[in-house]
């Protein structure tokens, strides 16, 4: 397969010549290896869709340009004939605790890829992933730390530590990343810079955050795990409703909408809550004004059962993804509580799990 590659300075955009580029291999992460004339153009990321530039190293004359792949009216940029370029695949990313790591996986389970181990991390408990492919891991213990990676596992950068003092769940909406902190919710841009922070701290003595779940209105959903409650906000921050009864941590429910230590929370298209009722062995759903609707799960390490379920994420099909922490696995169900399959067993090999914590999916 042959395609035109418009080559331009990194800075100018002007155009400097048009190459006949054969492709000769591509990888899982959408990037691409071009064979020209003139050399080998290793293409570093062709995942972003719109994006006006895409940076290529030239081994052969050592130098930076850009294969542009979405034309620019306003930069005089030529539309592409390259316009073709390889799509990312879709993830589930496992923060696998006692291993240490992150694993990447396919949506079925297959092993893809996995980064870290005991001298890379810590104490981790989040993790998100943003629309560009940037993992983000909260690190509780001993640094409080955020720290960035790319899908190959690359290390970034660390968000500013003067800001984060008990960092736990993360969650990405609308080009910012907000982070559970203690009794707050920390706001960077994607860019991560501080924005501002969020004070939902409740009225009993112990309030501290462990998960955070934006919906398409923009209204933070929030569990309580020491307080065994789940709250809604709205976007300034303004209570609009509460799920369960303020308790303390050893006194949780089993009755229908009330909880004993939530611990992951997700939304789905419709706006409807799920919470991972950890020490209940269930998983609850409200719709998107409190109301209970059902729940599923019970104490086992059958299918459809868990032994503590941890986490939740949804993908673009509304299934959910459920972090089970100590039976080493992940679950798949369907929206209504159906049992779909079961992903990894205990171990420390490729798709193996000990303590699965934090998931999150990341779909093109």
């Amino acid at each position: 397969m042959r395609r035109t590659i418009k080559k331009y300075l990194s800075e100018s955009r002007e155009q400097k010549e048009v190459i006949d580029g054969k492709i000769i291999s591509k990888d899982i992460f959408g990037r691409a290896t071009v064979q020209t004339a003139t050399g080998t153009f290793k293409a570093i990321d062709l995942r972003g869709k719109g994006t006006t530039g895409v940076k290529i190293n030239n081994a052969a004359q050592n130098q930076n340009e850009f294969a542009i792949i979405a034309g620019n009216q306003e930069r005089n940029i030529m539309q592409p004939t390259y316009y073709d370029l390889p799509v990312a695949k879709d993830y589930l990313a496992v923060l696998d605790v006692g291993n240490y790591r992150v694993q990447l996986l396919s949506k079925t389970g297959s092993f893809v890829n996995s980064f870290g181990n005991e001298e890379t991390f810590g104490m981790i408990r989040g993790m998100a992933i943003s629309s560009g492919g940037n993992v983000y891991i909260s690190e509780s213990y001993p640094g409080y730390k955020v720290y960035k990676f790319d899908l190959d596992g690359n290390f970034i950068k660390e968000l500013p530590t003067d800001k984060i003092f008990w960092p736990m769940g993360i969650c990405i909406k609308n080009n910012s990343i907000f982070i559970t902190n203690g009794s707050y919710v920390e706001e960077f841009t994607i860019d991560d810079l501080y924005i501002k922070n969020f004070n939902f701290k409740c009225s009993y003595p112990s309030s501290y955050i462990y998960d955070i779940a934006i919906d398409s209105d923009d209204n933070f959903i929030v569990t309580f795990y020491q307080n065994n409650i789940v709250r809604k906000f709205n976007s300034i921050g303004s209570l609009i409703f509460t799920l369960g009864t303020q308790s303390s941590y050893d006194k949780g429910s089993n009755e229908n909408g009330k909880f004993w230590s939530p611990r992951g929370v997700a939304v789905d298209s419709q706006n409807n809550i799920y919470v991972c009722d950890a020490f209940n062995y269930r998983v609850q759903k409200f719709d998107s004004d409190g109301n209970f609707l059902l729940k599923f799960g019970s104490k086992g390490s059958g299918n459809g059962q868990f032994n503590m379920p941890w986490d939740v994420c949804i993908d673009n099909k509304d299934n959910l993804y459920i972090s089970d922490l100590l039976n080493n696995r992940i679950q798949v169900f369907s929206s209504s509580g159906n049992f779909i399959r079961s992903i990894g067993t205990q171990g420390s090999g490729n798709g193996q799990f000990n303590m699965p914590m934090a998931i999150d999916i990341f779909e093109r």
